[in-house]
């Protein structure tokens, strides 16, 4: 006897939401049905914006080169094709050259996970002195 209580409740919340759903507007109905993709793309854009400016110039300079090769041979447009792969050319170069001066920037501390690296120990030469004195002794 529950069971049929059960499907006739159901029924009823069946019917009730058909209904409102017709009175939704439109900009209502897309939100719903598109949410979840653009919450995807918002929390990717975020994630690449969280993104140092090297890597940020690095995966847009691959993109285009994707892109300018999706462009060039699927839909036959070459000179925009060409214009895009130098794009991402010279964001690639860009990227590179960022990257090399940030690391020869006097206040360049290497991190990771907010922690500083040092990969430092003593050098060869400092090794070889400290030898020195051990012998000497």
């Amino acid at each position: 006897m529950s069971e049929r209580y059960e499907r006739e409740i159901d029924e009823i919340i069946y019917r009730l939401e058909g209904r409102r759903r017709r009175h939704e507007g439109l900009g209502s109905k897309l939100s719903r049905r598109f949410g979840p993709f653009t919450a995807g793309f918002k929390r990717a854009f975020a994630a690449f914006l969280r993104r140092p400016p090297t890597e940020q110039f690095m995966i847009a300079a691959m993109t285009l080169v994707i892109l300018s090769f999706v462009v060039g041979n699927l839909l036959g447009l070459a000179l925009w094709a060409a214009d895009l792969s130098i794009l991402g050319i010279v964001l690639m170069v860009l990227g590179i050259g960022l990257s090399i001066a940030g690391r020869r920037s006097p206040g360049y501390r290497a991190r990771w996970r907010g922690q500083e690296i040092n990969y430092g120990g003593p050098s060869l030469w400092s090794q070889f002195r400290t030898w020195l004195r051990r012998r000497r002794r």
